[in-house]
C-alpha cells in the first residue's frame, strides 16, 4: 500500500457500499453499521449529495484514493470498505455483515497480511471489522478480539521465541500502564508507541 499515493483517477461511480457498511454519527443523524442510509440511492449515490453530512463530505475510501490497491478491492465487488484511522495509524477493513467471511478469501487475506508485514508511519496496524467485532491481522495469523468498549485500547506486541517471532494482542483499559504502548481510541501515546516492532518486553517472553 502506498504511503502517499499519487492523485487517483478512480471514482465512486456505481458504488454506494460506504453508505451501507459504515456507521454515521452526526448531531442530526445516527446510522448504525450495515444499515443503508435513508438518503442513499443504492448503486447510484447520495440523494442529498450537495447537502450531505459533514462526515460523508470528508470521507473517501482507501480504494478510491490509492491505485496501488488492486481492482478486486472495489467495495461494490468485494463488500469491504477500506478506511484509515489517523488517530491510531490503523488500516481498517470494514466488512459488510452480510458477507462476514469475504475478507478471508484471496486476494483480500493475502493483501491484509502483506500490509501488516510492511507497516508505514501512516498505517501501522491492520484490523478487520465485521459489525462491532474486531479481528487484528498479523503478518502471520490473526486474532479475534470482539467488540472494543468505550475507553478500551488494543495492545499489540511481539513474542520472540527460540525459532521465530509471533504476535499477540489484548484489550486493556486506559488506566492499565501497558496502555501507554497501545493503540486504539481514545488514547494514543505518540508515534513511537505505534511501531509494529514494539519491544519484546511489551509482552510475555516464551522459549
Amino acid at each position: 500500500m502506498s504511503e502517499t499515493a499519487a492523485v487517483s483517477t478512480r471514482s465512486c461511480t456505481g458504488c454506494t457500499e460506504c453508505c451501507h457498511i459504515l456507521p454515521i454519527a452526526e448531531p442530526d443523524v445516527e446510522k448504525p453499521a450495515n444499515v443503508t442510509c435513508v438518503n442513499c440511492i443504492v448503486g447510484v449515490g447520495c440523494g442529498i449529495y450537495e447537502a450531505r453530512y459533514h462526515v460523508c463530505h470528508r470521507f473517501m475510501c482507501r480504494w478510491v484514493l490509492d491505485e496501488t490497491i488492486g481492482p478486486a478491492w472495489r467495495p461494490v465487488d468485494s463488500h469491504i470498505v477500506l478506511t484509515h484511522d489517523s488517530d491510531t495509524a490503523t488500516l481498517v477493513a470494514q466488512v459488510d455483515a452480510a458477507y462476514p467471511n469475504t475478507w478471508r478469501q484471496s486476494p483480500f487475506i493475502d493483501d491484509l497480511r502483506a500490509w501488516a508485514a510492511s507497516p508505514t508511519p501512516e498505517c501501522q496496524r491492520v484490523v478487520v471489522k465485521v459489525g462491532d467485532d474486531v479481528t487484528i491481522i498479523f503478518p502471520i495469523g490473526e486474532k479475534f478480539i470482539g467488540p472494543l468498549l468505550p475507553g478500551q485500547t488494543l495492545l499489540v506486541y511481539k513474542i520472540q521465541t527460540n525459532f521465530w517471532t509471533v504476535y499477540d494482542a489484548k484489550v486493556v483499559d486506559p488506566a492499565d500502564p501497558r496502555a501507554t504502548n497501545a493503540i486504539g481510541r481514545p488514547r494514543v501515546a505518540g508515534p513511537g508507541a505505534l511501531r509494529l516492532d514494539l519491544p519484546e518486553s511489551a509482552g510475555p517472553r516464551r522459549g
